[in-house]
């Protein structure tokens, strides 16, 4: 019986799926694929059902999920299959117009190739169960099983088949018990999405996951060794060498590092290199998609630096910096945000990556660690030094399997706190870096709306952070000062005093024994309690939203929160007092500025 590969079937019908009538051409070419030049209707029906069959497979596979219509995936999860082939009935020859043969004859030929019933003597292969059984009864019964065995085996080696021969001489030649075992690693036999055979024996991590692993458990080299020692010794050999781990780390660090006693330190434009290299490393099907056009990148990255005082000291001595001391330390870093493709004539952005974690230290890549403290003339030469590395940087040009990339960099210099800000400003850490309004002024509203703002200043950006604490002050300052005469900077009496005084630990006690937060507290470690944590506790958990003064100025500053309902009365009992009566109004949730957005 003809046959024909499923590989040469499907690329026939792949060539024909863009026509009209590619059902039509690809029947036209299996019929001449098997000489099908006069043929009977019979024939042409069975051919038919088998092709639809084939079709039927190939376009369920080639629409799925995991194929998603690109003939590669369907090429490779269906390897096995396409290697196989379609087989077809026999050919029939019909009468040609004007042959001199009989009706009989004829009727004869024609039927017998599409006539039902039984297959014929040779094709065992298609035969139900119950004929085969009867077909091998003679022999069954005339013959034991070692001699049937051995006669598998050495036709199977006459056709070629020498592995499937070692298997059957294996089963012959094994005890029970080996005859089971063999019995079930067949049975758990599994294949990996690629098609390749999984016998289930663990798999050994790359050196990128043996890396992320020991960064994560954050183990030591005795420990890493000692972790993959216990492994090796219960035949589960899945870690790479310490040695080769090492190794796969100098491919993290950047070219032109410099170290000395004093500081270590890496070009902004060295770590830029470094990390679109390694970007690409890790996104190297994404570079290569056909979606990307042309090779014009953008890498947007934020900068900074934090100062950080009393750190643990060590008794070393200074070589080359005497004058130095391990005190005050200064850390400068990067964090990648985004790398894309945007084309503006479509006004459309392809994003490649991105930093779904802008804030954590998850993708922060340290520029330079100094020993050194955090003055003022400091804080304006290391601006100054990160502001001209940034004007000066040069494109980066990768190479992705042959395909060249130009990545333009994009760095925004808004890692800064507070006291970085005031310095580059001038200003003082009491006055506004924006409008240069001091607290004095800022009592008069109207005169600051008129001033006039240094817009430059937002360029370091503006944090979420500090304006949760400052909110959380600025309510706890409110509360406390219930019942007493409102004064900007004019003394308190002693009896006003104390009643501030009372309110406040009256407020943070019930703080504290209600929701758990010590607010407005003195830290063992300096400055209070007042931390982003608690004031995201503050306003997130607990209330729910966020306490909003009806001044539609605080309203505005803290839309960006997108709270919902109102406070409820037990937390407003505990900044007002119950012994107080209040007006909820004044103590709203954001929650029409929140439908607004």
């Amino acid at each position: 019986m003809p046959s024909i590969s499923r590989l040469e079937l499907w690329n026939a019908y792949y060539g024909f799926k863009s026509q009209s009538d590619a059902m039509e051409q690809f029947v036209k070419f299996v019929f001449d694929k098997l000489n099908g030049q006069n043929f009977t209707t019979e024939w042409d029906k069975k051919v038919r059902i088998i092709l639809q069959r084939f079709l039927a497979y190939c376009n369920r596979s080639y629409r799925s999920s995991a194929v998603c219509h690109k003939n590669s995936l369907f090429l490779e999860k269906n390897r096995l299959w396409l290697s196989g082939t379609e087989t077809f009935p026999d050919v029939p020859v019909s009468p040609q117009p004007g042959s001199s043969c009989s009706t009989q004859s004829c009727n004869t030929d024609t039927a017998g190739p599409s006539r039902r019933g039984r297959p014929k003597e040779g094709d065992f292969s298609n035969l139900k169960e119950d004929s085969k059984r009867k077909r091998t009864k003679e022999m069954r019964d005339s013959k034991d099983v070692d001699e049937i065995a051995f006669a598998a085996e050495v036709k199977l080696r006459e056709k070629g088949k020498s592995t499937e021969a070692k298997i059957v001489q294996k089963v012959l030649k094994s005890s029970p018990r080996t005859v089971s075992l063999i019995f079930l690693n067949i049975s758990n036999i599994k294949r990996t999405p690629s098609g390749n055979l999984d016998d289930g024996s663990p798999k050994q991590f790359t050196l990128e996951e043996a890396v992320v692993h020991q960064i994560e458990c954050d183990f030591s080299k005795e420990q890493y060794i000692l972790n993959r020692q216990r492994l090796n010794d219960k035949n589960c050999k899945v870690f790479p060498s310490y040695e080769k781990l090492s190794a796969c780390k100098l491919q993290c660090l950047p070219s032109n590092l410099s170290i000395s006693e004093q500081k270590a330190s890496v070009s902004l434009q060295d770590m830029l290199n470094h990390t679109v290299s390694r970007l690409a490393s890790v996104q190297e099907e994404v570079f290569t998609s056909d979606q990307l056009e042309g090779n014009k990148l953008e890498l947007v990255s934020k900068i900074g630096f934090d100062g950080s005082a009393n750190p643990a000291q060590y008794n070393q001595v200074w070589k080359d910096f005497p004058e130095a001391s391990d005190s005050n330390m200064v850390l400068t870093a990067l964090v990648p945000l985004l790398l894309h493709q945007r084309n503006e004539m479509l006004e459309d952005v392809k994003v490649l990556w991105m930093n779904c974690k802008p804030s954590s230290i998850v993708h922060c890549r340290p520029l330079e660690l100094e020993f050194t403290k955090e003055s003022a003339a400091f804080i304006k030469n290391k601006a100054k030094e990160l502001i001209e590395a940034r004007d000066n940087l040069q494109e980066t040009k990768i190479t992705v399997n042959g395909k060249e990339f130009s990545v333009k960099h994009i760095v925004m210099l808004t890692m800064v706190d507070g006291k970085v800000t005031s310095a580059m400003t001038e200003t003082g850490s009491a006055t506004c870096n924006v409008c240069k309004a001091t607290p004095a002024q800022m009592n008069n509203i109207d005169g600051v709306l008129l001033r006039e703002c240094d817009t430059s200043a937002l360029n370091y950006g503006l944090s979420v952070l500090h304006l949760n604490i400052r909110f959380l002050e600025y309510f706890m300052n409110i509360a406390t000062r219930r019942g007493v005469a409102e004064k900007c900077y004019g003394k308190y009496t002693p009896e006003e005093t104390a009643a501030i005084n009372g309110r406040r630990k009256y407020i943070c006690k019930r703080f504290k024994d209600e929701i758990g937060l010590l607010i407005d507290q003195t830290s063992s470690r300096g400055g209070n309690t007042n931390t982003g944590n608690n004031a995201r506790r503050f306003f997130d958990n607990h209330v729910k939203g966020l306490l909003v003064h009806t001044d539609p100025v605080i309203a505005s500053l803290r839309r960006p929160v997108k709270p919902k309902g109102r406070l409820d009365n037990q937390v407003i009992a505990m900044l007002i007092g119950p012994e107080k009566s209040y007006d909820q109004s004044r103590f709203l949730l954001d929650q029409e500025s929140d439908e607004e957005m």
